[in-house]
């Protein structure tokens, strides 16, 4: 069967699955819930990859952290999310931190950018000529991509290397679904928040425009996850130039979804953060979001 559909995952802030289980896929509950939602014979048309830079976010906080609680501290797995929502956030954010790469030294963002290029080139292997490719990011990952997406658009790609197929420089992502996103906590930090555009193809084309491909950008929250975010509320406060303001509108389509079984005491604590990947009903919605590039 052709492989006509690839698809991207992007963990992000507070992604403990990999630390109680490095061995299993962080993405292994959605995958499957995709899978079981397909038609059947659509299932083999898709080919699923990982993108994991956690190992570089780690170069220096897992050491600090286990040094840490030989001090006698409480309540491990609470420390360990919040140093992954503080840690992993302020380093990737500032440009100027360093870590050792086959041992040269870079910047962390480009190190982690340097993950997502061969994230997809790996899945860019496992799929047929003119496949298509929607990225799915949780968190921190948004923010990422999103960036990722916005130097590849710029020309700004920091020394990493050039970009040689339609598949890596994106021009067949069609769609993305961020989940428990915090764009909007890092744009606090931002005099003009500039959106970028899903499709790519989309760059440059007036908002309102007939040809604009709409609503490409599917961004979920949980109203109990206080790290997952609305994006549109943007084009009222960080998006003051009218354009910026109409690309967010005609692209982003915000959804509220409760996910976690109702009996599950993590559904309304900081832990829902972590509940989406296994959410029946989020599943449900990429697949809904998804379905016609398949």
């Amino acid at each position: 069967m052709p492989k006509t559909l690839g698809i991207l995952f992007l963990h992000g802030i507070g992604t403990l699955q990999m630390h109680m289980d490095p061995d299993a896929p962080y993405s292994k509950d959605l995958e499957k819930g995709i899978l079981e939602r397909l038609p059947h014979a659509k299932k083999a048309n898709v080919a699923f990859q990982e993108v994991i830079y956690q190992d570089v976010l780690d170069q220096y906080q897992s050491v600090y952290f286990e040094e840490a609680m030989k001090k006698g501290l409480d309540d491990r797995w609470t420390r360990l999310l919040f140093m992954k929502i503080l840690g992993d956030a302020t380093a990737y954010a500032n440009n100027k931190v360093k870590v050792q790469v086959k041992g040269v030294a870079e910047t962390l963002y480009n190190s982690v950018h340097g993950k997502i290029d061969q994230a997809i080139a790996e899945l860019e292997g496992k799929l047929d000529p003119g496949a298509k490719l929607v990225v799915l990011a949780h968190s921190l990952g948004g923010l990422v991509f999103c960036n990722y997406i916005y130097d590849i658009l710029h020309d700004s790609r920091g020394g990493l290397p050039p970009l040689n197929t339609p598949f890596r420089k994106l021009e067949t992502c069609e769609a993305m679904v961020t989940f428990g996103c915090n764009i909007p906590l890092f744009a606090m930090t931002l005099d003009q928040f500039k959106p970028i555009s899903i499709p790519l193809s989309n760059h440059g084309i007036p908002p309102n425009s007939g040809a604009y491909r709409k609503r490409r950008w599917l961004n979920v929250y949980d109203r109990d996850d206080p790290l997952g975010w609305p994006l549109l509320p943007l084009t009222k406060t960080k998006c003051r130039d009218p354009q910026h303001a109409g690309i967010l509108k005609a692209t982003v389509v915000d959804k509220n979804l409760e996910v976690g079984a109702f009996w599950n005491p993590l559904q309304t604590t900081l832990a829902s953060h972590l509940l989406y990947w296994g959410d029946s009903g989020f599943a449900k919605k990429v697949c809904g979001h998804i379905k016609a590039y398949i």
